[in-house]
């Protein structure tokens, strides 16, 4: 599936790691449910069972776990793309899981129960209520006839910085406070130097790389934020930080070089339109395609 927003790269990211998987689901899974499973069997599967339909609301990530009283069942991961409290996101499960379920039947593998558990970390705490919800203006007599299925929430809007650093420890505390602040950039802007500050420094390289690119996104940092944060990272990563620091501001600086040349690509295109040039001579004057110059003369063409 196409990875097509920072938080999903990053969500991604995070979890492609068996040991910060394992280290997630044990601190922010429901003791109720972490008891039924054998987490240090998890295996992350390639798959998806989000549909075109879907891409909108969740991104899933995928494993498989043993139960402890035996069987196997699927983890799925789905992080909520809205920084909302969506009241139709059991509508949005029970469709996910209708697919997922007939994609196991369609490639002829056995039904394998799924465990769906919504990870959010939109700007409000959230009490993710069940699908009969939506129908409570029905009796109960008629809401036996409403398809119930039990979803877990991790909500990092819901736990302290305390309580966060508390359960995830030293590998996880840092990704996971980004997370929970990446819906409020001014609140970011204020912890951002703290939070990487206190990065674990034997992480996996290309994981403190994703970090370094995915706080780049989220809030710009100035100069003084930058030697603070060099300042206060712990020594084996420093090198690293910068790194990644000077090639992100160097591909700034390339992609705003591109947008200004384009810009003035698409004026000069219209002084050739309004002195009457031809399509062709105005494409060998710009060194474009044909193709690129009649689009732009069609729409110019349009609005006249």
């Amino acid at each position: 599936m196409e990875i097509h927003n920072p938080h999903d790269k990053f969500f991604k990211e995070l979890l492609s790691d068996k040991a910060r998987a394992v280290n997630l689901l044990q601190a922010l899974l429901s003791k109720e449910l972490a008891a039924l499973l054998d987490l240090d069997t998890i295996e992350k599967q390639d798959g998806s069972y989000i549909t075109k339909e879907l891409k909108a609301y969740f991104t899933d990530v995928l494993f498989k776990v043993k139960l402890k009283q035996g069987e196997q069942c699927y983890i799925s991961l789905l992080l909520e793309h809205k920084s909302y409290k969506d009241v139709l996101v059991p509508i949005q499960l029970l469709t996910y899981l209708g697919n997922a379920y007939q994609s196991q039947l369609k490639n002829k593998e056995p039904l394998t129960l799924i465990l769906p558990v919504v990870y959010y970390h939109g700007k409000e705490s959230w009490n993710l209520k069940s699908i009969e919800h939506l129908f409570s203006n029905y009796s109960d007599d008629l809401l036996r006839y409403v398809p119930k299925f039990k979803t877990e929430l991790i909500d990092l809007q819901a736990l302290s910085e305390k309580e966060l650093i508390n359960l995830a420890g030293n590998m996880l505390s840092s990704p996971l406070l980004l997370q929970k602040y990446a819906t409020d950039s001014e609140a970011l802007s204020t912890k951002i130097v703290r939070i990487l500050s206190t990065l674990d420094p034997y992480l996996k390289k290309n994981f403190l790389n994703t970090i370094f690119v995915y706080s780049s996104s989220l809030v710009e940092l100035t100069n003084k934020e930058v030697e603070e944060v060099i300042d206060n990272l712990p020594n084996p990563i420093k090198g690293d930080f910068m790194t990644t620091y000077e090639m992100i501001v160097e591909k700034g600086k390339k992609e705003g070089r591109i947008e200004a040349t384009k810009k003035f690509q698409e004026q000069t295109i219209i002084n050739c339109h309004k002195a009457g040039f031809t399509k062709e001579l105005a494409a060998q004057i710009l060194e474009l395609s044909l193709e690129e110059v009649t689009s732009i003369y069609a729409e110019l063409t349009l609005k006249e």
